[in-house]
């Protein structure tokens, strides 16, 4: 796991992201697979994260 924090490195992160959000299959949801993963999906600690602001640069 690499953590990529510097801005010279969001633009290739968020190609990366791209591709593997593209790489999901393009079919229904289960809905039974789909209620076994909230814990993988939807922790506290990521929700936190995702409202954070962006830090600034000194």
């Amino acid at each position: 796991m690499f953590l990529l924090t510097h801005p010279e490195f969001a633009e290739g992160v968020r190609d990366r992201h791209r591709a593997i959000e593209n790489g999901f299959p393009d079919e229904e949801i289960d809905e039974r697979r789909a209620s076994a993963i909230p814990f993988l999906t939807d922790s506290s600690v990521y929700r936190a994260e995702r409202e954070k602001a962006a830090p600034q640069s000194f």
